[in-house]
């Protein structure tokens, strides 16, 4: 493995990227892993409200949406 030093915590973040986001193309996926292992409380906050819409009833696919926009801006930063 190219990356000898990784945590456990990040080789596991980037499967369970690469798993979900398996359509994306590679470029892309990489992008989103650096992204939440630089931000992981950002993530953290994320993945919390979108569970709590999804527990009421919202499919997952639309709390995520809901959720993302919420945090656009502070996603955006991030990107930077």
């Amino acid at each position: 493995y190219n990356r000898p030093y990784m945590s456990i915590k990040s080789f596991i973040t980037e499967k369970l990227i690469r798993a979900k986001m398996k359509n994306l193309p590679k470029a892309q996926q990489d992008m989103f892993i650096k992204l939440i292992n630089e931000n992981p409380e950002l993530f953290k906050k994320i993945g919390d409200e979108v569970k709590v819409l999804t527990k009421g009833g919202m499919s997952e696919m639309s709390a995520t949406m809901q959720v993302m926009r919420k945090h656009q801006a502070e996603i955006q930063r991030a990107m930077q």
